[in-house]
């Protein structure tokens, strides 16, 4: 799944593997469980990933 804002996926594509799987079942979860639009579930499953690894976030941004 590539997200559809341009700008989030730029962000996404500097994710790791691991948390970009992460991020990938998080905005499904939100889209399908939690009935959010698709841009809106993508964007807050990248928001939980980085409050929960920001360390590991922030590292694939600087990198």
């Amino acid at each position: 799944m590539k997200p559809s804002d341009e700008t989030l996926a730029a962000l996404v594509s500097l994710l790791n593997e691991d948390l970009y799987e992460l991020w990938e079942e998080r905005a499904a979860v939100l889209e399908f469980d939690a009935g959010l639009t698709r841009d809106l579930a993508e964007a807050r499953a990248y928001m939980f990933v980085l409050r929960d690894h920001t360390r590991t976030v922030m590292e694939g941004l600087l990198s």
